[in-house]
């Protein structure tokens, strides 16, 4: 018997539709029965799709019938979005904010970091002595037009929050990142 996952780790990733292919030898995969945690899910040609509602360890067994074939055990571990600046650096290290240009996203459990984001969602709010001078919600990881001249215009004790940060990825499975806080020295 072979359980091999979309990114051949051997871990799902929960809240997310995992392609899972399952053979046993010698048996058509149109025989075979799969259960997930007491769920029967369906497939064809041996491609199988798996949603995990939890994080943690689930149990794949395989029928032929009513005949139990084998079972296997899974890791289901969680995506967590974790968004960074994209910006150049100066000789200490420290982002240079008045020449950034995007966000970056890595996925803390993920073993595949090129992932597409079809939606994102963020609040940049720009604070200069404790009042609001802008703020305006962005849907791309490139900052646009509007925002690069903002920060371009940034003032020393400036302070700039990337708050609200939503991801949403396949099935519409959205993530939350932490927040963004950078003060202009």
């Amino acid at each position: 018997m072979v359980v091999r996952t979309f990114f051949d780790y051997g871990v799902l990733y929960y809240g997310v539709q995992n392609p899972v292919d399952i053979i046993v030898e010698d048996e058509k995969c149109k025989d075979l029965k799969i259960i997930v945690d007491d769920e029967v899910i369906s497939g064809n040609n041996c491609n199988y799709t798996i949603l995990p509602k939890k994080i943690g360890e689930i149990e794949i067994a395989i029928y032929k019938k009513s005949k139990l074939v084998g079972k296997q055990k899974l890791q289901v571990i969680d995506i967590i979005p974790v968004a960074t600046l994209t910006a150049p650096e100066n000789e200490n290290g420290e982002k240079i904010i008045q020449n950034a240009h995007g966000l970056t996203f890595l996925f803390e459990g993920l073993t595949c970091s090129d992932i597409n984001i079809p939606k994102l969602e963020y609040k940049v709010t720009i604070i200069r002595k404790d009042k609001v001078v802008f703020s305006n919600v962005f849907h791309k990881r490139v900052f646009t037009e509007e925002l690069r001249k903002e920060l371009q215009m940034l003032q020393k004790e400036d302070l700039i929050l990337f708050t609200d940060i939503k991801v949403t990825l396949i099935n519409d499975l959205q993530l939350t990142s932490e927040s963004l806080v950078f003060k202009v020295y």
